[in-house]
């Protein structure tokens, strides 16, 4: 559940203001795949993650006036028995308009939160969180990368977060969150 009042600026204010959703085949090519969409993104999670969710909501959004988003896709995954509780892992795809500030370091996106650059191969990656909150909320991990003019987040609200998420044994694993955010289905180019 993502009640916080001050999430991480560029990535959470991308996917919560574009909404998020769900299908697609791991082997495929971005660059023959085509744009994603928003009914395809639940299928590349799960070619993450091996569970099924439990609840998947699908949102798409085109450009709104004044805002630098020109269009996302996304999903919102919840996994356990109801659909209500468990984990809930959010994946949105958007793709910035021209005059948008292209910056992309801890600095510019993590306001408030703890925040490491994510090293490996390809286009950059920011991992920020910020921990739990005793009998309020159980904290907030964000992966987000940036490939040329387009945002993949990845967001996961579960286990308690209490340090650096690399070092504790979540769930969802941020190595996998950065899988997904990597996997080059996840593009609307």
């Amino acid at each position: 559940m993502l009640t916080r009042s001050r999430l991480v600026p560029l990535a959470v204010v991308l996917l919560l203001a574009s909404g998020l959703a769900a299908c697609g085949d791991k082997d495929s090519d971005a660059s023959t795949h085509g744009p994603v969409e928003a009914s395809e993104i639940a299928d590349i999670v799960g070619d993450h993650i091996d569970q099924e969710p439990s609840d998947v909501e699908e949102t798409e959004r085109e450009k709104t006036p004044g805002e630098e988003i020109e269009e996302a896709v996304g999903a919102k995954l919840r996994y356990g028995e109801d659909g209500s509780t468990g984990d809930f892992v959010a994946v949105m795809v958007s793709d910035l308009s021209a005059d948008a500030d292209d910056e992309f370091t801890c600095d510019e996106t993590s306001e408030g939160y703890d925040c490491a650059a994510i090293e490996g191969p390809g286009d950059p990656v920011a991992l920020t969180w910020e921990e739990v909150e005793p009998e309020e909320d159980p904290g907030i991990v964000t992966v987000a990368l940036k490939r040329g003019r387009e945002y993949v987040v990845v967001i996961y609200q579960g286990d308690e977060i209490t340090g650096d998420p690399r070092k504790q044994e979540l769930s969802i694993p941020v190595d996998t969150m950065v899988d997904i955010a990597r996997d080059e289905r996840l593009t609307l180019g």
